[in-house]
């Protein structure tokens, strides 16, 4: 589990699955690292981070990584495949609308990529009430649609 509250160059932002047979580990400021699963060899991708926090979902359908960006926690997608030593990975598509500002009080504390398969996403987002006497509660937010293909991002 990825902690924000710590700090230092080597702290990890960022996993994902490459391919078959690679595990990408992202640190702050100490670049990005490769594990090849097959052979059991660290190596260094890139002295780059990747563009996202936390875990990485990859859709080999879209051959696109969907994550929530390192600055805002918006959902957003990016192409894996075109990072090199030198070139980290861009992200294509930020959907901004995923991450309105909230109500008054409200603390966001964790979002969550859930992946359902064919190209589809179920995202999550814990937020705390203050002041509200430590009893559990659900509040039904937000709910959206939206498809990614040809013309990617289409609010539906």
């Amino acid at each position: 589990m990825l902690q924000e509250e710590r700090e230092g160059p080597y702290v990890i932002s960022a996993c994902t699955v490459v391919g078959d047979s690679q595990i990408w580990i992202s640190t702050k400021g100490g670049g990005t690292f490769s594990f090849d699963t097959t052979s059991g060899v660290w190596s260094e991708a890139g002295d780059w981070a990747l563009p996202f926090y936390g875990r990485v979902e990859y859709a080999p359908e879209l051959a696109l990584g969907f994550g929530f960006t390192s600055e805002g926690r918006q959902l957003a997608t990016c192409d894996l495949g075109v990072a090199s030593p030198t070139s980290s990975p861009v992200l294509q598509e930020v959907w901004d609308e995923l991450a309105p500002p909230l109500p008054p009080r409200w603390v966001p504390v964790m979002s969550f990529l859930l992946p359902l398969g064919a190209g589809k996403f179920c995202v999550g987002r814990m937020e705390v009430v203050h002041g509200s006497r430590g009893a559990l509660r659900m509040i039904r937010h937000k709910s959206r649609r939206y498809s990614v293909g040809c013309s990617m991002a289409q609010l539906r």
